[in-house]
C-alpha cells in the first residue's frame, strides 16, 4: 500500500454537480414501465438506490456558506415533476461520467433543506468503481463545505454505503464556484493549494451539461425506464467522443 505521503500520485480526481435543468415527469401508469437497462449503464442501480433513500437519516443543518439558490428554485412545489434534477460524478480531467454514479432529485420538504443522501449514493459508486489499492481521492464539489462535513458520519449510520478501507478523501471546490464562498473557504478548498490536483478547473460538467440539456427536454416526459436509457446512450457517446478529441489532441503534440 501507498504510504500516505504519496498517495496523491496514484488518487482519484472526481468532480460532482448538479443539474436542475434535467427533470423528469410524473407517470400516468408507472407499472406498465419495464426497464431493460438496469445496472447495466451510467444511472443508478434503481432498487438499490430506492432503498437507501428510505433508510437514510439526513441532516437538517443549513449551509453556513452560500445559498442554495439554484437547489430552493428547484423545490418550489410542481405536482407533475417525479424528479426535479439529476447530480452526477464524473472524472475531473476527461469528464468521463462514473458508472452507476448518475442519480435524480425529489422534492425536499421544505426550502432550504438540501438533502445530501442523493448525492452521497454518487459518490459511494464513484469512491468503490476500481479503487482497489486507492488510498487518496479528491472530490469535488461545489457545497464542499457543507457535504464533507458529516459524509464519514452518514456512511457509518447508513446500511448500504461503504467507502474503501482506509481511503482518505480530500475536498475541494472548483475554480469558478469558488468565488462565490466566504473567504475562509478559499485558503480550505482551493484546487492551488492541493497536492496531486493538477492544472483542473474543476468545472468540467458544466460544459457536458450543455449538451445534456438538449436531450433532457426532449427525455422528460418519457417513461423513467426509457429516460434512463436514452441518458446512459448520451453518456456513453459523450465519452468515446471525448476520448477520440482527447487522443487526437496527444497525438497532434507528440
Amino acid at each position: 500500500m501507498l504510504t500516505y505521503l504519496y498517495s496523491w500520485l496514484f488518487s482519484q480526481i472526481y468532480l460532482v454537480d448538479r443539474n436542475f435543468t434535467t427533470q423528469h415527469m410524473v407517470m400516468r401508469k408507472p407499472q406498465l414501465d419495464i426497464s431493460l437497462s438496469d445496472e447495466l449503464g451510467y444511472m443508478m442501480k434503481d432498487q438499490e438506490y430506492q432503498t437507501h433513500l428510505s433508510l437514510a437519516v439526513e441532516s437538517k443543518k443549513q449551509s453556513s456558506c452560500s445559498n442554495y439558490h439554484a437547489v430552493n428554485a428547484a423545490n418550489i412545489s410542481r405536482s407533475n415533476l417525479q424528479a426535479i434534477g439529476i447530480g452526477a460524478t464524473a472524472c475531473a480531467q476527461h469528464g468521463c461520467f462514473v458508472p452507476h454514479s448518475i442519480v435524480d432529485f425529489q422534492k425536499s420538504e421544505s426550502l432550504g433543506n438540501f438533502k445530501h443522501m442523493n448525492i452521497d449514493y454518487s459518490i459511494y459508486n464513484a469512491l468503490n468503481y476500481y479503487s482497489a489499492g486507492i488510498d487518496s481521492s479528491l472530490i469535488i464539489y461545489d457545497v464542499e463545505y457543507q457535504w464533507s462535513i458529516n459524509f464519514l458520519q452518514r456512511v457509518a449510520q447508513s446500511k448500504g454505503l461503504s467507502i474503501p478501507k482506509n481511503m482518505h478523501i480530500i475536498p475541494a471546490v472548483g475554480k469558478f464556484h469558488l468565488s462565490t464562498h466566504k473567504l475562509a473557504c478559499f485558503a480550505r478548498y482551493s484546487l492551488d493549494f492541493i497536492q496531486g490536483a493538477g492544472h483542473v478547473d474543476g468545472e468540467i460538467l458544466e460544459t457536458l451539461w450543455m449538451s445534456f440539456n438538449k436531450i433532457s427536454l426532449i427525455a422528460q416526459s418519457m417513461s423513467q425506464a426509457h429516460c434512463q436509457e436514452v441518458f446512459n446512450d448520451h453518456m456513453r457517446d459523450s465519452k468515446i467522443v471525448g476520448i477520440s478529441k482527447l487522443s487526437k489532441f496527444a497525438f497532434e503534440q507528440a
